[in-house]
């Protein structure tokens, strides 16, 4: 879903209902305790740090177990060999010492890693060699920087995505090939759980699930079956179920994305035997550019409601997309870029203070 550049990237409300803020909204489940809520960030992406401070506080704030943000492999090591740890180190023992668990999403790579200049090119990061040995090299490479970050965090950092929307032509450039995605994701949990045994590694999330992406990009249903096809079974499927035209999540477009397209990737995960492993939903939201912001608040009541009643016995972990709204392009915020407060907010606060 995340579109910037550069970039990588049930909660039930007491607050907002039909009729808009301060209405009351049912709610008498309890919170599972085999699912970590949280919320997907842009911290990572600020070198201030007095703005990632504002960041984590306002996590805390609404209580987040896990926080997923990006793993920036271009800005760590921009020069071969002299990595520059500084900000992720700040940002992993802040989380942790608040008690928020990094969820470490590896995306991209330098211009001397996948052969791509950076200058005047804003997305060079999200380019993957095509020539084959060029390709090795680079999962090489990739694998070796992960297998230091997985050794520098080991005891505060144990659940990976491995790629982000690798489905969709912009994250994967020039365009997704899941052949090449099943040897990167297999070399890169190797070399986590070489570390780590007791990792959590994941699937990068997918999206367009039940849905055409933009050309060249892949159907996400399609690229799953794609690296089932390349005998790649992942431990865990993450997952981008949006609700793409606005619509709540208990409504279904034919030929839309829909938040039950949760119930399609699990078809596809039972249909190749795995039905006992689990799905993360990494991303999901809506934006306030289609719906108001007292419906943004409904729709997350709803869809938590939905993921706590419907889903629970396979979802293990949710990160609502974003934390706060990253540029003035996307509004999908539970906070503005300035950090002010949208109703969402209370809805997740709420619930996860239950």
């Amino acid at each position: 879903m995340i579109r910037r550049a550069p970039v990588i990237g049930g909660l039930f409300t007491f607050l907002i209902a039909a009729g808009g803020a301060g209405a009351m909204a049912d709610s008498r489940a309890p919170v599972q305790s085999n699912i970590l809520y949280g919320v997907h960030s842009d911290i990572s992406w600020h070198k201030d740090a007095a703005y990632r401070a504002q960041i984590l506080a306002h996590a805390k704030t609404m209580q987040v177990k896990v926080m997923r943000i990006g793993l920036l492999w271009e800005w760590i090591e921009y020069t071969r060999g002299k990595p520059n740890w500084t900000a992720i180190d700040d940002i992993v023992n802040q989380m942790t010492a608040a008690g928020i668990r990094p969820l470490l999403v590896v995306q991209g790579s330098p211009s001397w890693a996948n052969g791509v200049l950076d200058k005047g090119n804003d997305h060079f990061y999200l380019h993957v060699p095509t020539d084959p040995q060029a390709f090795q090299k680079w999962v090489n490479e990739s694998s070796m920087f992960v297998s230091a970050v997985a050794r520098r965090y080991q005891g505060k950092v144990n659940l990976w995505e491995i790629g982000n929307e690798e489905n969709d032509a912009y994250f994967w450039r020039p365009q997704p090939n899941p052949q090449q995605y099943a040897v990167w994701y297999t070399a890169l949990r190797s070399a986590i759980k070489e570390v780590d045994q007791n990792s959590q590694v994941a699937l990068g999330g997918l999206n367009g699930l039940g849905y055409d992406v933009d050309a060249p990009g892949m159907r996400g249903s399609a690229f799953l079956k794609a690296v089932y096809a390349a005998k790649v079974y992942p431990d865990i499927i993450a997952i981008h179920p949006y609700s793409n035209r606005g619509q709540p999540p208990d409504v279904h477009i034919n030929g839309a994305g829909n938040f039950d397209d949760i119930e399609l990737v699990r078809g596809i995960m039972v249909a190749n035997g795995q039905s006992d492993k689990p799905i993360w939903i990494t991303e999901w939201g809506w934006s306030v550019d289609k719906v108001t912001p007292a419906q943004q608040a409904l729709n997350l009541s709803k869809s938590l409601s939905l993921i706590e009643s419907k889903y629970s016995s396979f979802v293990t972990l949710a990160t609502y997309y974003s934390e706060f709204d990253p540029d003035a392009h996307y509004h999908y915020g539970l906070y503005t870029k300035d950090f002010v407060a949208r109703p969402a907010a209370d809805t997740l606060r709420l619930f996860l203070s239950r």
